[in-house]
């Protein structure tokens, strides 16, 4: 029976910080502390047996199904499934320092792709179909956005029924929202906002970590979740001034130590939002967060809505935390930490979170 964990080589020269799927999981891409950036393509489905495909298909500039299979053979590069194979789009050096996150924009907007670095930029990359696989021309560096004043620690596309935009963050404790002024040309991008998370700047030899996590609910009001070192807060769109507030933070709930990973599940239907951190504390924490409209606001000012915050789940990870991630229906949250391990939780009978499959990178425990 094949395993069904296999291994990928990314011949990066470094660590690996993120690995990110585009919406339809036809391209991955990886970054790494070695300041490159890789894209690989799912080809599927190649032809081993007719050695006149291999070749270049010049409407794609990939190599052919023959060559891809071929080179995967030769060079170990994984499968998804027996009949398709990963094959190297492009390799970019694309930063001047280690690149930490990366994101696919909704294919609506384009193959567009987002990078940010410890050397305070975040980069908008779009990928060129004309151009040859490897030809370091396949992707087209669009924009530098440069108005971090430290190391960015994390950066995302906002929900696509929110329009092209993007925000970061970083040691200074500044969340920047941005926004693609003009759909035809992506080249130009403007800073739509700036939220203090906290006043504290940090000197980059400090150990400290920053995430994003937005709610990707088009049917409630624009919120994301910010977790800056061991506090996390909840800002959403006040309705009456157009600007984003503090809503909640989610100081009760102490994390004893730098918070890791945020993440906002999608809400499928339910009344309610789930919010899950990962944390330095070995805890993954589970909330329950309730909205509801503040009718007894005095001033604009004030805000519009009004929050209930509860702890649904402490899990003791029993190692440090580094990121969690829900499912696409928000029923199943993957956690990953220092001890090698993918871990996915899921409710149970008793509504209860509970492990309900370990992989790990030698074999799959179901």
């Amino acid at each position: 029976m094949r395993d069904s964990v296999l291994p990928f080589p990314t011949h990066h020269d470094d660590l690996v910080l993120d690995v990110q799927y585009d919406f339809y999981g036809r391209h991955l891409a990886t970054c790494s502390a070695d300041q490159h950036i890789k894209i690989f393509d799912l080809v599927t489905n190649p032809d081993i047996t007719n050695p006149t495909n291999n070749v270049i298909d010049p409407t794609n500039g990939l190599p052919s199904t023959a060559a891809v299979a071929s080179a995967a053979a030769a060079s170990g590069t994984p499968t998804n499934t027996p009949n398709s194979v990963w094959t190297l789009n492009d390799s970019i050096k694309a930063h001047d320092s280690t690149i930490v996150k990366l994101d696919f924009a909704h294919p609506e907007f384009g193959q567009l792709l987002l990078s940010a670095s410890f050397d305070r930029t975040v980069k908008i990359w779009q990928e060129q179909t004309g151009e040859f696989a490897g030809s370091d021309h396949r992707w087209q560096k669009l924009a530098t956005l440069s108005d971090a004043h430290g190391p960015l620690y994390d950066a995302c596309f906002l929900p696509s029924f929110m329009g092209l935009k993007c925000c970061s963050i970083g040691s200074d404790g500044v969340l920047r929202i941005y926004d693609a002024l003009e759909p035809a040309n992506l080249s130009k991008w403007s800073l739509n906002d700036e939220i203090n998370v906290t006043s504290v700047n940090l000197k980059s030899s400090f150990q400290s970590d920053f995430s994003i996590s937005w709610c990707p609910s088009r049917f409630s009001t624009e919120k994301f979740v910010v977790s800056a070192l061991d506090q996390a807060y909840i800002y959403y769109k006040n309705a009456d001034t157009g600007k984003f507030v503090r809503g909640i933070s989610l100081f009760d709930h102490n994390h004893e130590a730098l918070i890791r990973s945020v993440s906002w599940a999608p809400s499928m239907g339910r009344s309610y939002h789930l919010i899950a951190t990962a944390c330095k504390d070995d805890f993954v924490r589970i909330f329950k967060l309730v909205e509801f409209f503040n009718k007894d606001k005095k001033s604009p000012e004030e805000g519009s809505l009004r929050f209930e915050l509860h702890l649904l789940e402490k899990i003791d990870y029993k190692s440090e935390v580094w990121r969690v991630q829900w499912n696409a229906t928000g029923t199943i949250l993957s956690c990953c930490g220092d001890d090698g391990m993918v871990r996915l939780y899921k409710r149970n009978y008793a509504n209860q979170f509970q492990c309900m499959s370990v992989i790990s990178a030698k074999s799959s425990k179901q």
